[in-house]
């Protein structure tokens, strides 16, 4: 079974979950996360979606949060229709 969680902090309120899912071999698991570093269990796939392009020079302080939310949600689509596409 595939398996695809999307946290920024994985594996966050998951982490128990995970360690059940991972202990399956037939199971795939991948977390896209802003936060690679974190430990999670052997067999999970940890994909950063935190790269993403720098916020314009001038920028109106009240749009700081909606850009930065724009660019990563344009990431996540992004990696997952990569992964769709292979399967």
């Amino acid at each position: 079974m595939n398996y695809l969680f999307l946290h920024p902090n994985c594996p966050g309120q998951y982490k128990h979950i995970l360690q059940k899912l991972a202990d399956d071999p037939a199971n795939r698991i991948i977390c896209l996360t802003n936060n690679p570093g974190n430990k999670l269990p052997k067999g999970i796939t940890i994909l950063d979606y935190s790269g993403h392009k720098k916020k314009p020079e001038k920028l109106h302080p009240f749009c700081n949060k909606v850009v930065t939310g724009s660019y990563r949600a344009i990431r996540v689509a992004r990696i997952c229709h990569e992964l769709k596409e292979k399967g």
